[in-house]
């Protein structure tokens, strides 16, 4: 077994720490109550709060966490971590015997206590990050898979899933909260895992999730338009995502992306990688690239070798993906004669460009693209091999970047036959109004709208025939949709496999 070497502490934190040992790195405006006061646990939300917990205010977009501080209290807590000086109530300390703590920022120092409490886990590993917009998923898990079958214990934390080792844990958002990942990490720690590949979300990045991790190796896949409801322009959201590099020992960077550059303009890596399909003086250079419906081979060239590179899934996307997982897996000990045969096995990921023949001939995809770039990669991939038609089903999601309807429905309309509008998660936006926003991109009439997303993915398979390809874009993995404030279950390739099966037929 060749590459990761770790050494592993035997000493996991297992009794309580006082107050004090968590805040040492911490600079405080104003204390009052009592530093030696045992915690049992950290949490930002009052609900989650139980006795001997520390609860940290953090102010949040849809509440304020310093409105639940007598909540906490109440549920247990022993301490309060603050920002906001007028919920500063002495009366709390007094009557409840709670010590009071004020910071400038709650955030980065709930990231900072949350590791001081766990032990600081992620020092005890070889932590991998993975930015950018599309891509991390297929990055994340391509790197786990080589790092495992060469032998390594190996975890992840991202969008689909988290993996301690073979041990698969459901995933709530692609970066958990600070102290939530710090528990992770410390779990996967204690189970002797050697190297963690953490999809690293612009979010994390600006609200300071991942603060004090360091990371040794660390990937950009692209950058393309999403998030603005967020970061309100491409360069805030570049500017979040650059923050990576500037915690991380090595980067391996795609060559060919237009925001490389600006990326890495205050970067604080000791080496940079780059991996591309046009530049043969890259690091990481793959050219005479074959595509068609099973899979992409390519060659690869690597230090003045070259290697040949099979995968399973079809695109230069799925390229790209490969060049950074090899790039990322070489860097943390891999050989790369071992990297191209495990790659070579690699099973496609659940919801990327997940393949389901049709009893009439037609191939239905479906994928998790959800952005103007990644849907016309997406439909980019598919014009290599098609041999008919294409009937491609997509929306957007409610209460997010609403700039992109429109882009979407043009790649829709250039790359397709056919096209059906239908909802993503349209959470508490009007659906009707959402897929209007996304149909004023149409400029011809190959189109249909059909909120009902189930209706509209068995009317695409209806209307499909042999050699037809049916895109089902946006949701990939999900297994549930999000109406209003409630999300109910709703899975697209369940849908597909259903209809396959039972062969039901609506008439368009």
């Amino acid at each position: 077994m060749t590459g990761i070497t770790v050494k592993h502490k035997n000493d996991e934190r297992t009794a309580d720490m006082k107050l004090a040992n968590l805040l040492e790195k911490v600079t405080t405006l104003a204390v009052k109550g009592n530093m030696e006061t045992e915690i049992t646990g950290i949490a930002n939300d009052s609900r989650q709060v139980k006795k001997g917990f520390l609860f940290v205010a953090v102010k949040g977009y849809e509440t304020d966490g310093h409105l639940f501080c007598e909540q906490a209290i109440t549920n247990g807590a022993v301490a309060i971590l603050l920002e906001d000086e007028k919920y500063w109530q002495d009366e709390w300390a007094i009557k409840n015997n709670v010590t009071l703590i004020r910071v400038a920022d709650s955030r980065p120092v709930l990231a900072e206590v949350a590791a001081a409490f766990y032990g600081r886990p992620a020092e005890r590993m070889k932590m991998v990050g993975i930015t950018g917009t599309n891509g991390k998923t297929s990055t994340a898990l391509l790197t786990y898979r080589i790092l495992e079958e060469t032998g390594h214990r190996a975890g992840v934390i991202g969008t689909i899933s988290n993996f301690i080792h073979q041990k698969e844990i459901p995933a709530e958002r692609t970066t958990p909260e600070a102290h939530q990942l710090q528990a992770l990490l410390a779990e996967m720690a204690a189970e002797k895992v050697e190297a963690v590949m953490m999809e690293v979300s612009s979010h994390a990045l600006d609200l300071h999730r991942v603060n004090g991790i360091p990371f040794k190796v660390a990937a950009f896949t692209n950058l393309s338009l999403d998030h603005l409801d967020f970061h309100k322009t491409m360069d805030h959201y570049l500017a979040a995502k650059s923050k990576l590099f500037q915690m991380t020992e090595v980067a391996v960077v795609n060559l060919d992306d237009p925001a490389t550059g600006k990326l890495l303009q205050n970067h604080g890596c000791r080496q940079v990688l780059y991996y591309s399909l046009k530049d043969s003086a890259a690091d990481l250079y793959a050219d005479q690239i074959e595509h068609h419906l099973t899979g992409t081979s390519y060659w690869l060239h690597l230090t003045g070798q070259k290697y040949h590179i099979r995968l399973k899934t079809p695109g230069n996307f799925s390229v790209y993906n490969s060049l950074a997982a090899f790039g990322l897996a070489w860097q943390l000990g891999i050989t790369p004669a071992e990297i191209a045969a495990v790659l070579e096995n690699c099973s496609q990921v659940r919801g990327r460009f997940q393949t389901i023949a049709l009893p009439t001939g037609a191939t239905a995809i479906v994928d998790y693209a959800h952005t103007p770039d990644g849907l016309e990669n997406v439909l980019k991939a598919i014009a290599e091999f098609k041999t008919n038609r294409v009937i491609t089903v997509f929306g957007c999601g409610g209460d997010r970047d609403r700039s992109k309807r429109p882009l979407m429905a043009e790649i829709a309309e250039k790359y397709s036959d056919y096209t059906i509008i239908t909802s993503d998660n349209p959470r508490t936006e009007d659906p009707q109004a959402i897929v209007m926003e996304i149909a004023s991109g149409m400029r011809k009439r190959a189109y249909q709208i059909e909120t009902d997303r189930k209706t509209a993915i068995e009317k695409a398979l209806v209307l499909a025939k042999s050699g037809d390809v049916v895109l089902i874009a946006g949701k990939g993995h999900e297994d549930y949709q999000i109406i209003g404030k409630q999300k109910i279950h709703f899975d697209d390739a369940e849908i597909v496999e259903k209809w396959g099966n039972k062969g039901d037929s609506y008439s368009c």
